[in-house]
């Protein structure tokens, strides 16, 4: 027999998946999500490995019934080029705006270029990248 570790309750509280759009802004990644009815300790967001979790409860409110209350669970993965660091999130009335920076990636570099050999003793640049 197969004994459940409490999932069951957690899948009967989970009443709605709020709608999440990512997209590319330049120098970040953004993540708006409506969270329609909940306030900021209601919400948890967290960036772990190369994964955003969101996690948000409402308690007697439009997505729940009577006292019980309602979970959602959001998990979004990032891409590679995704900073774990500096990430930002903020409640802006009804959305969760969630941005997440980018890595800078130099475009070129100019590096000095030694000759051997060469009896002028100078130095040629060559440009790198582009």
């Amino acid at each position: 027999m197969v004994r459940s570790s409490g999932a069951s309750n957690w899948a009967r509280n989970v009443a709605w998946r709020p709608c999440a759009e990512v997209t590319d802004a330049g120098p970040c990644y953004e993540l708006t999500m409506s969270v329609k009815g909940l306030q900021a300790d209601r919400l948890s967001v967290e960036v772990r490995d190369e994964v955003l979790i969101i996690l948000g409860r409402a308690e007697a409110g439009p997505f729940s019934r009577g006292r019980e209350q309602s979970e959602f669970h959001r998990m979004v993965g990032l891409p590679a080029d995704a900073l774990r660091t500096g990430a930002t999130a903020r409640l802006e009335g009804e959305l969760l705006v969630v941005r997440i920076p980018k890595a800078q990636i130099a475009s070129g570099a100019r590096l000095d270029l030694e000759v051997p050999g060469d009896d002028r003793g100078a130095q040629r640049d060559v440009e790198v990248g582009g």
